[in-house]
């Protein structure tokens, strides 16, 4: 028998990246110099000139962050989304101090749990016979 060849498709692998600049992702990038600038800009009406220098401080974070995202480029949106499930807990008061994250739509919504208990039903009824 002849060997059948698998169909190629292409792969949009890039599409899932996230940008960077420099080795650190681009929002964060720019959350980075800019803060810089705004903390050299105050620190210069209380230092002078010498206040240009505090923007030099951002330096060690690009390095820090750069070698956070070496290997994944996701690194940080995972940090973040663990700061924030650490941070509610913390805030969490309830159910003995057990926090359980369920789907966003469950029980948000009761009328479309009902209606499918009642699309159930009435499907039931149908199945019937008299």
């Amino acid at each position: 028998m002849e060997e059948q060849k698998k169909r190629e498709f292409s792969s949009y692998n890039g599409l899932d990246r996230v940008p960077m600049a420099g080795g650190v992702p681009l929002l964060l990038f720019i959350g980075l110099i800019g803060l810089s600038v705004l903390i050299s800009l105050i620190a210069q009406i209380f230092f002078g000139i010498v206040g240009y220098l505090f923007a030099f401080f951002a330096v060690p974070l690009f390095g820090f962050v750069r070698m956070l995202v070496a290997n994944d480029d996701k690194a940080i949106r995972l940090l973040f989304i663990e700061l924030y499930f650490k941070f509610k807990y913390k805030k969490f008061s309830g159910f003995k101090d057990t926090l359980t994250f369920t789907p966003t739509r469950y029980l948000k919504n009761e009328s479309s749990i009902e209606s499918i208990f009642v699309d159930e039903l009435d499907n039931s009824k149908r199945n019937t016979k008299v």
